[in-house]
């Protein structure tokens, strides 16, 4: 973890195109406001659910993107999943 930080540190140092080290940090805390559902609050980053990808197989159908919103098992293979 020592080594992870001195690296974070050095790069902030390095880097003059970062913003401010607080700005860093709360861009930070609202992106992991989005990496999450209702589903998966409770999940590791990127874990996904069944509800998910139902939930998003509807919202493409609803775009216009596919013509039938199909079973979550049709798109992703819930067996092989993140589980946390």
């Amino acid at each position: 973890m020592v080594v992870r930080r001195a690296k974070f540190r050095w790069i902030l140092l390095t880097t003059q195109q970062l913003p401010a080290p607080e700005v860093l940090r709360k861009q930070f805390e609202a992106t992991l406001q989005l990496l999450h559902t209702k589903g998966s609050a409770s999940l590791p980053p990127g874990a996904n659910t069944v509800a998910d990808w139902n939930e998003t197989a509807q919202t493409a159908k609803q775009a216009g993107l596919i013509s039938t919103a199909k079973p979550a098992s049709d798109y992703w293979d819930d067996s092989i999943a993140l589980k946390g």
